[in-house]
């Protein structure tokens, strides 16, 4: 009885140091999250040169652009920069990035590091959404470039879900949204989702802004209801002095 008493003591505390180290290895195994990156902003004005008769398009100024490419890495549970992904976040003005997965922060933050691939400096400290999925908007705060902010949105299947569009506004401004009979106050970082009414196949949207004593329109629009699309307008500063149109907006229309 000693015996198997005794082999039966062994063999819950094996059990039990299996259970241990499981549940380590879990807690060190970072859960992947998809992120892809929007740059927003204005483009340099296309200018060209004459050279030996022929014309030759001239490089936008420096820091003009966002950095063509960067490697993501994060933060660990001390604040301090952890492991860099093997892939790169190839970014181009107004469009979305692929999308990569990258290891969750343990960071209770939830933050990344973005390094500039060419210059190796670090270029933004930005924390993740909430949930599994990230679409990072990222704008010019200085006079290039390398000064920059970001804010983080719900980039999953569930963050539009079919029969909803998204407006999304990291414009300084309040933005007036007109969705059939209903108009909605957009305010500065925030995003909303429009429902499209039971049974319709497409609604009308007007984006407006205050200048002035005058209310600008952005975009008047319709817009399709199709559920196997994914519909959102983007609306944020344009980042040259001189621009026409100081509020501007991007449609997305992507495959879910």
């Amino acid at each position: 009885m000693k015996r198997e008493s005794l082999l039966g003591s062994v063999a819950r505390c094996g059990a039990a140091m299996i259970i241990s180290v499981s549940a380590m290895a879990a807690e060190k195994t970072s859960t992947p999250h998809q992120l892809r990156i929007l740059a927003v902003g204005s483009r340099a004005p296309f200018k060209q040169e004459l050279r030996d008769g022929v014309r030759y398009e001239i490089d936008p100024p420096a820091g003009s652009l966002p950095p063509r490419e960067i490697q993501v890495g994060v933060v660990d549970s001390e604040g301090e920069p952890g492991d860099v992904g093997d892939q790169a976040l190839r970014l181009r003005l107004g469009e979305p990035s692929s999308p990569v997965a990258v290891p969750a922060p343990n960071d209770p933050d939830r933050k990344l590091i973005l390094r500039d691939d060419e210059s190796g400096l670090v270029w933004l400290k930005p924390a993740l959404s909430p949930g599994s999925s990230t679409m990072l908007l990222v704008w010019r705060a200085g006079k290039t470039w390398s000064e920059a902010k970001s804010r983080a949105f719900d980039d999953s299947s569930t963050a539009v879900p079919p029969g909803n569009c998204r407006v999304i506004n990291v414009s300084p401004a309040n933005i007036g949204v007109t969705w059939g009979d209903k108009r909605i106050v957009v305010r500065p970082g925030k995003q909303h989702l429009f429902s499209f009414p039971s049974g319709a196949s497409a609604g009308r949207i007007r984006l407006q802004y205050a200048h002035g004593e005058e209310f600008v329109t952005l975009m008047d629009t319709e817009v399709g209801n199709d559920s196997g699309m994914k519909r959102q307008f983007v609306v944020f500063r344009s980042d040259q002095a001189d621009a026409r149109q100081p509020i501007q907006v991007i449609p997305l229309v992507e495959r879910r």
